[in-house]
């Protein structure tokens, strides 16, 4: 994740309300459980709001091998290779970066979850559509040069 990208996409999380920015200490979730943890007081912990940190290229290469740690090689190399018929880029460049830490707080019933959700996806793509951040995904349609 370039500078200004990790810029934007922190922007966005530290814009979101604490509630979703939370966690809490010692690893209590484990013994609280997840859905109960959604209906405590907020009082009941105190929280500690998740400083915003991405992850470590090496790290997610050695437990996650799906990943592309040198995606930014890819397009370059099928348009060298393939007649590209088609293309259309549609985002996902902030996105998971926030879900992964705030995964911990959304709960998919609650319609306020959903909306925080939606605001990440849309911001995210405005944010793309304004030229600020590239698109991490694209989708392709070629034809082989043969």
């Amino acid at each position: 994740m370039d500078e200004k990208t990790y810029r934007v996409a922190k922007d966005v999380y530290d814009s979101l309300p604490l509630r979703y920015r939370r966690r809490l200490p010692d690893n209590r979730l484990k013994r609280v459980g997840k859905q109960l943890l959604h209906r405590l007081p907020y009082s009941r912990f105190k929280y500690y709001a998740k400083e915003f940190a991405v992850a470590d290229p090496s790290e997610v290469a050695r437990t996650d091998p799906s990943e592309a740690v040198r995606s930014e090689d890819i397009v370059p190399l099928i348009k060298k290779n393939f007649e590209v018929l088609f293309s259309a880029y549609w985002g996902a460049t902030i996105f998971p970066t926030i879900y992964a830490l705030i995964a911990d707080n959304i709960d998919i019933s609650r319609e306020e979850d959903m909306n925080i959700l939606r605001y990440i996806w849309d911001k995210d793509k405005e944010k793309i559509e304004a030229g600020e951040i590239p698109s991490y995904c694209v989708w392709m349609v070629l034809k082989n040069r043969k």
